[in-house]
């Protein structure tokens, strides 16, 4: 009789087509989620390094006058450097606990955070530290100190 020879194979099926094409989909989604949430902590942290000028101040000011009871921004003399995710950065404290202010915008979050950092001067030793109500997704998990 006669023996009926099968053709190789070539190419995938439609269901395994289907089943490669689902898993793309799904990991391209998770990497578009990782890659928003990546540029929203660039630009807080772009935001957060305009506040280490204003961290620097503080620390030449209160050096050559430790006995400031109230910090302002004129004590400072400085104008901070403009940033697309700074709003507003204000100084207040004193010299043992200075505070700053850090207001962001354009972010990327559906609400822009708001930093505090607070110092602590501990004779010639600063140590920052950083707080946000609210602190969220895009945040950086910590201050630059």
């Amino acid at each position: 009789m006669f023996e009926v020879k099968e053709k190789p194979r070539v190419g995938f099926s439609l269901v395994e087509f289907l089943i490669v094409l689902s898993t793309a989909i799904i990991l391209l989604s998770s990497v578009d989620s990782w890659l928003a949430n990546y540029e929203t902590r660039g630009r807080v942290s772009e935001a957060l390094s305009v506040a280490e000028t204003a961290k620097t101040e503080i620390v030449v000011t209160c050096s050559g006058d430790p006995a400031i009871t109230e910090l302002t921004q004129h004590d400072i003399a400085h104008d901070f450097p403009d940033s697309p995710y700074v709003d507003t950065i204000t100084v207040s404290g004193t010299c043992e606990y200075p505070q700053i202010l850090l207001v962001t915008r354009n972010t990327g979050l559906i609400e822009d955070p708001t930093l505090i950092i607070l110092g602590d001067f501990a004779g010639n030793v600063v140590t920052w530290t950083c707080t946000s109500p609210g602190l969220g997704v895009g945040t950086p998990r910590r201050c630059h100190n």
